[in-house]
Formats: structure tokens, C-alpha cells, sequence
């Protein structure tokens, strides 16, 4: 349960860095902030990806500095830190903005305030019902910070 925690704490850092400054809402050409981490808690290596539609550029830049803060200030078993602006996803990562189910189960957040973005939180290197239990603690602690829609999309049964 323990990991599951700094998971959870993971992800609020993360979401916390898109939803900063109110902006409007309509993305005609988003730029994408992109955040790897991997986690080294209690013995296991978990990797962690939070993508966020952001903007423009410089959205994206200022989300950026304050996800990389947060990370820096409060994550402390993040081994591995990546922050970065895309113009475009990989397909593969792109598709989790169309909520296609994956082979794990990922948080969809979607905004409906100027100071929300549209957000997915991804957790590598948990089992099937470990993953499940964190986007649920993760949706959980969410809906007291974030009004728009948001759900689990469960990963594809193998």
C-alpha cells in the first residue's frame, strides 16, 4: 500500500503543473507536455508517464517549470526525470487521448474549467489488479481537484 501512496502523490504532483493559470479552453493546436519518471519505492522500478494538452508553446514551457519543481521538491523516489514540449506525440502515446484501452489501465482526465487540460497518468511495471487499484485511488483523490469528466480505462484482458 505504501507504493500505491507515492503513486498517488506521483500523479497529483504531475496534474498539478496543468492546471496552474486560467487560459481558455479551445486547443486548435495543442502543444504537449510530456513527463516520464521512473520510481525506485520499496524494491520495485515503476515507470510513470503523464501527458498533457496543453495550448501553445509557452503554456506548455510554464507547465513545464512547475511540473519539473514539484517533481524535484517532493518526489523523492523519482530516479529519472524527464520533461519535455511536443508538438506531437508518438502514436503510440497518442492514443491514449482517444481512450483506446492499452495493456494497462490509465487515468483519463478531461478538462471543463479555462484551468484545466485534458491529462492521462500511465503506470508501467504494476500487475494488472495493482494497476487498477491505483487508477482508482488516483480518480478518487482526483475528483477533489479537478471538475471535469475523468475514468479508468482498463486495460485490455490478455
Amino acid at each position: 500500500m505504501k507504493i500505491l501512496f507515492v503513486i498517488v502523490v506521483l500523479g497529483v504532483l504531475g496534474f498539478f503543473g496543468l492546471r496552474h493559470q486560467p487560459e481558455p479552453t479551445d486547443v486548435a493546436n495543442p502543444v504537449f507536455v510530456e513527463i516520464r519518471v521512473t520510481l525506485d519505492a520499496y524494491g520495485r522500478q515503476i515507470e510513470a508517464a503523464v501527458f498533457g494538452k496543453t495550448l501553445d508553446e509557452a503554456d506548455c514551457q510554464q507547465r513545464a517549470r512547475i511540473i519539473k519543481n514539484n517533481l524535484a521538491a517532493n518526489c523523492e523516489y523519482c530516479v529519472s526525470k524527464s520533461v519535455e514540449c511536443k508538438t506531437a506525440l508518438a502514436p503510440r502515446n497518442a492514443k491514449f487521448f482517444d481512450d483506446t484501452p492499452s495493456s494497462v489501465t490509465y487515468l483519463s482526465l478531461n478538462h471543463s474549467r479555462s484551468t484545466e487540460r485534458d491529462v492521462r497518468v500511465i503506470f508501467w511495471g504494476l500487475t494488472g489488479a495493482e494497476g487498477d487499484a491505483v487508477c482508482d485511488q488516483m480518480k478518487l483523490t482526483f475528483e477533489k481537484i479537478h471538475s471535469g469528466p475523468m475514468k479508468c480505462v482498463r486495460a485490455i484482458s490478455s
